[in-house]
C-alpha cells in the first residue's frame, strides 16, 4: 500500500456531519469520487483499490462525471438500464419511453445506493433533529427504539471508533462499548438497500393492528426524513407504500378489573399510591393525567414534569379538575369524585402539592404484584420489588398480565353501568358518547357497579375523621351542627355493618 506523501487519491483526516472521519479523495478539478471512512486503514485500502482499478481500466471509467462520482463503469450502468428495458420493454414502449429513460432511472438508483447511510446513522440523525426541534425525550426514545428494531431483523456489522460508538450511545443507550479503540457494531443495511418487502416482513411480527400501524408510522417518518433533498438517502415510498391496517373491526374487548382486585390494590397500597389509584380508579383519569412529562422546549435538557396537584382536588365539591396541560384532549374538564373515593382521599389530602410522587409507576408495581399482577418494570433495582418477585416465583404463583389502562377502563365501565348516563360519563372521561356506547356499555352488571363504588377503607373509629371530614363525606351543609353530623355518621356506620 502506497504511503507516499503526494499519493493520489489523497487520504486525510476531516470532519463530516460534525464527526471526525478519514477522507479518501480522488477528485480532479472537482470531478471524481470521494469516500468517507471511520478509520485511516479503510480509507487507504479504498485508495489503493482505486489506483489498481485505474491502472487496469484507464481513465475512461471516469470520463462521465455522473458515473465517476460513484466509481462506476459505464457498462455497469448500461447493463442495468438494458436489463430494466428488457424486463419492462412492452410497458416502456406503451409509455413512449426509451433506453435513455431507463438509463436515467439506473443512474438515479445508483445515486441513492452510494450516497445512502447505514440505518443506525439515519436514525441517529433523525433523533438529533427532533431533539433540536424541542421534541420530548420520551418521543425521541420511541423514535429510536421502533425503527431501531430493524437492526436486529437485518444485521450488518461495521467497524467504528470508540468515539463514534459513544456518540451513538447517546441515541441507543443499550449499545455496548468496549475499551478497544475500534470495534464491530451492528449498523444495519444502507437505508436505500431496504425494500418495501423488507419492511412488510418486519411489520408482520406485530399481530395487533394498532402496534403494527405505530411502527409503520415511525418507519415512514424515518424514510421521509432520509428522502429529503438535503439528504437523498432513500426513496420515501419504500415505507409510505405500506398499507395501514384497519383496526376498527378488530377492536379487542376492553379488559377491566374485578371489584376484589381494585380493593386489593388499595389495601396493598400506601400513602404514595392510594391517592393516584383512587382518582384513576373511581374518577377515570388516565395515568398520563396524573403524571407526565411535557414536550421539551428549546434550551431544556428534559421537558417539564407535570403532575396533578391537590389544589385541583376539591373534596368539598367532590370534583377533580383536569387542567388543559395534563388532559389528553388539551381541554380542561371536571370529573366527579364519588363518596367512597372521598373517604379514601381524606387522610392524605393537602391544600397543595403533587398528588402522586415522581416514581408513582414503580411504587404502584409493588401493589400490583401483591395483588397478583405483573409489574411494569420487573427488572428495576428495587429491593422490595425484587424480594416480592422472588417470593412469587418460589411459591409458583403465576402473575396475571395487567390490563391496559385497567383502572381508567374499570372506572368508566362501572360508572356507565351504575348511572346509564352515557353523555355524562363521556364528558367526564374526555371521550365521545359513541366511544363510551361502543366499548364500555354493558360490560358489567349494575349489582357489580354498585359494589365497585362501595369499595371503602377498612372500618375506622369515628375519631379517625374530624367532624369537618365527616361533614364532607356525608355532604351535609355548614348549617348542620357537630352533633347532627356525628349522629348521621353513626347511623351510616350501622347501616354499612348490617
Amino acid at each position: 500500500m502506497s504511503k507516499a506523501k503526494n499519493a493520489w487519491p489523497k487520504v486525510k483526516r476531516t470532519i463530516n456531519h460534525g464527526k471526525p472521519v478519514w477522507l479518501a479523495d480522488a477528485r480532479k478539478n472537482g470531478i471524481g469520487p470521494r469516500q468517507f471512512f471511520p478509520t485511516k486503514k479503510q480509507a487507504e485500502e479504498w485508495a489503493e483499490t482505486f489506483r489498481t482499478d485505474l491502472a487496469t481500466h484507464g481513465t475512461k471509467s471516469f470520463e462521465e462525471p455522473a458515473l465517476a462520482a460513484f466509481d462506476l463503469q459505464p457498462r455497469d450502468a448500461i447493463k442495468f438500464a438494458l436489463d430494466l428495458h428488457e424486463r419492462y420493454f412492452h410497458e416502456l414502449r406503451g409509455y413512449g419511453k426509451t433506453i435513455a429513460d431507463a438509463l436515467e432511472i439506473g443512474t438515479a438508483h445508483f445515486r441513492r445506493l452510494y450516497s445512502s447511510v447505514p440505518l443506525i446513522d439515519a436514525i441517529a440523525e433523525l433523533v438529533r433533529s427532533k431533539r433540536l426541534a424541542g421534541k420530548s425525550d420520551d418521543y425521541c426514545q420511541r423514535l429510536a427504539y421502533r425503527p431501531g428494531r430493524l437492526l436486529t431483523a437485518y444485521p450488518v456489522e461495521e467497524t467504528r471508533t470508540r468515539e463514534q460508538i459513544l456518540d451513538l450511545k447517546k441515541i441507543f443507550p443499550k449499545l455496548a462499548v468496549s475499551d478497544d479503540p475500534e470495534q464491530a457494531v451492528n449498523v444495519g443495511k444502507a437505508l436505500s438497500a431496504y425494500t418495501t418487502e423488507d419492511l412488510e416482513s418486519f411489520l408482520s411480527q406485530f399481530e395487533q393492528p394498532g402496534t403494527r400501524n405505530t411502527f409503520r408510522r415511525d418507519l415512514c417518518t424515518l424514510w421521509s426524513f432520509g428522502s429529503a433533498n438535503a439528504r437523498k438517502w432513500c426513496d420515501a415510498s419504500v415505507a409510505t407504500d405500506i398499507e395501514i391496517v384497519e383496526s376498527g373491526e378488530e377492536f379487542e374487548e376492553i379488559e377491566i378489573l374485578a371489584v376484589k382486585e381494585v380493593q386489593s390494590l388499595l389495601l396493598n397500597g400506601d400513602e404514595h399510591t392510594i391517592p393516584g389509584t383512587v382518582i384513576a380508579g373511581f374518577s377515570n383519569l388516565r395515568q398520563s393525567e396524573l403524571i407526565k412529562r411535557a414536550n421539551k422546549k428549546p434550551g431544556e435538557k428534559t421537558g417539564q414534569l407535570l403532575r396533578l396537584d391537590w389544589s385541583d382536588v376539591h373534596l368539598d365539591e367532590r370534583v377533580v379538575v383536569v387542567g388543559a396541560k395534563l388532559a389528553k384532549t388539551k381541554k380542561r374538564r371536571t370529573v366527579e369524585i364519588p363518596e367512597n373515593a372521598v373517604e379514601w382521599l381524606l387522610p392524605y389530602a393537602r391544600k397543595s402539592g403533587p398528588v402522586v410522587p415522581t416514581d408513582f409507576r414503580y411504587r404502584f408495581d409493588i401493589a400490583r404484584v401483591k395483588s397478583g399482577f405483573t409489574a411494569t418494570a420487573p427488572g428495576r433495582h428495587s429491593a422490595q420489588l425484587q424480594a416480592l418477585l422472588r417470593d412469587v416465583s418460589e411459591k409458583g404463583i403465576v402473575l396475571k398480565p395487567w390490563p391496559n389502562n385497567g383502572l381508567r377502563h374499570s372506572a368508566i365501565s362501572y360508572k356507565v353501568a351504575l348511572t346509564r348516563d352515557i353523555a355524562k360519563v363521556a364528558t367526564e372521561s374526555g371521550n365521545s358518547p359513541a366511544v363510551i356506547a361502543e366499548h364500555y356499555l354493558n360490560l358489567v352488571m349494575p349489582s357489580a357497579a354498585a359494589a365497585y363504588y362501595d369499595i371503602r377503607p377498612p372500618a375506622v373509629e369515628v375519631s379517625a375523621f374530624t367532624v369537618e371530614q365527616m361533614r364532607q363525606i356525608l355532604s351535609l351543609g355548614e348549617s348542620s351542627s357537630d352533633e347532627e353530623v356525628e349522629t348521621a355518621w353513626a347511623k351510616r356506620r350501622r347501616k354499612r355493618n348490617r
